[in-house]
């Protein structure tokens, strides 16, 4: 039985083919968003295994620890959507760079990488369209061709934050299939979570104002 996508045919979503480089809290679940919204053929690189620890950020089972991420969300990605070709890889390398097509998502976490990853892409005639997609604790990084990963960018490679969850990780993710999918034209969102997403709470009222306006 094929998906009927009726329901989002007037969005009229492009069904771009896709290269996730790095399939993990972030990586997994742009390659899942992608397919539910249509994409018929997802490229993953990345040549880790799955550890215990990775469950709280992955929608995988605890049989999957030990097994490669690539693999078993290729598995999962098919159960939900038999139409989608996933063709898995290594770590992405400079000689492997012509694997990439489509849109390429840059789920990783080392700066050296994500220079090459830009330069690539921008060399393509025409470009491939980029989006670097991450976060590190609640603060979410999506952004396209030349735009720093970070406003205050370090020399540090990895997450700076240890303590991470799912919430996070999923919400970058969104932002990184939105901006593509839905609007092109949006190309980054840099910030923590409660700024991005409008969520600061409003400043609080001073006490003594208030027993000034009621005494009045």
């Amino acid at each position: 039985m094929s998906i009927d996508y009726q329901r989002q045919q007037s969005l009229r979503i492009p069904q771009y083919h896709i290269s996730v480089i790095g399939a993990g809290g972030t990586g997994s679940w742009v390659a899942l968003l992608s397919a539910l919204s249509g994409s018929r053929q997802i490229k993953l690189f990345d040549s880790d295994s799955i550890v215990l620890h990775n469950l709280n950020r992955l929608p995988l089972p605890p049989s999957s620890v030990g097994g490669l991420k690539t693999q078993a969300i290729k598995e999962l990605i098919q159960h939900l959507r038999p139409d989608c070709s996933i063709l898995c890889f290594g770590n992405i390398q400079k000689d492997s760079l012509s694997l990439l097509e489509g849109v390429v998502y840059d789920c990783t976490d080392r700066r050296e990488i994500q220079d090459i990853l830009q330069e690539y892409c921008l060399s393509k005639e025409p470009p491939l369209l980029y989006r670097r997609v991450g976060y590190d604790g609640n603060h979410l990084t999506v952004i396209s061709k030349g735009v720093p990963v970070d406003p205050q960018p370090t020399t540090q490679d990895g997450y700076q934050i240890v303590p991470s969850w799912v919430v996070p990780s999923v919400l970058s993710a969104c932002l990184g299939v939105y901006t593509v999918l839905r609007e092109n034209n949006i190309l980054s969102f840099v910030g923590d979570i409660p700024k991005i997403y409008n969520l600061e709470d409003p400043p609080e009222e001073d006490d003594n104002e208030s027993e000034d306006v009621v005494r009045s």
